[in-house]
């Protein structure tokens, strides 16, 4: 009864998270970032000295670009339903509070940060904007240790996996990577939006496999 009432309330969570960029899409910027002065500051502060490592980097479209939705927005349908895939990783971590309760955060903390970045990709578009830019390191930060918490249970539950996880688990990255080849907006929406459905799925599958 507990784990149902805490889902419900990570569903309830994850629907405000979504309907509050389209109330503020009103002023057609999102409020962290929507400051003059805060993107400045984040730019100065930890855009600038990620943008030097990057240029250190061996050259492609990753870590800091990202696919231009325009002319889509913030507005448009596809957008909109692109922005609601993330609601899988809300009811993942809902489902999990009993089990796992500590990826169960991790899986909350990467929806609100996935919501808050594709949500500033809608809102500007383009491939530089730094609001956007900041929105995606945040996006890593959350993203990248979920990731790596369930390859630590992969790893030690070994080929007792199951198969259902490793293939969603598959299927996400190949759409992950599918993303960055057919990057025009509706493509790179529905193959990325794949890539939270199949990669919450693989979460979840793993973290109650390993709690099992």
């Amino acid at each position: 009864m507990r784990r149902s009432a805490l889902a419900w309330l990570s569903l309830v969570a994850a629907a405000a998270a979504l309907s509050a960029p389209r109330a503020a899409a009103v002023k057609s910027r999102p409020l962290l970032f929507g400051s003059r002065r805060a993107t400045a500051l984040g730019e100065r502060r930890i855009l600038r000295p990620v943008r030097r490592i990057r240029k250190g980097l061996p050259s492609g479209r990753w870590l800091l670009e990202y696919a231009d939705l325009r002319p889509l927005d913030e507005s448009s349908p596809e957008c909109q339903i692109f922005l609601a895939t993330n609601i899988v990783f809300f009811a993942a971590g809902g489902a999990l509070v009993g089990s796992s309760p500590a990826l169960a955060l991790q899986l909350e903390l990467a929806g609100m940060a996935s919501v808050w970045y594709h949500y500033t990709q809608c809102c500007y578009g383009g491939t530089q904007h730094p609001s956007v830019q900041l929105a995606i390191l945040l996006d890593y930060i959350f993203a990248v240790p979920t990731a790596l918490r369930t390859l630590v249970l992969v790893l030690g539950l070994g080929g007792a996996v199951p198969p259902s996880a490793l293939l969603a688990g598959v299927g996400s990255f190949a759409a992950l990577a599918a993303g960055w080849v057919w990057d025009g907006p509706r493509a790179y929406m529905a193959l990325h939006g794949a890539w939270h459905l199949l990669g919450a799925l693989c979460v979840y599958e793993v973290a109650i496999a390993a709690a099992g």
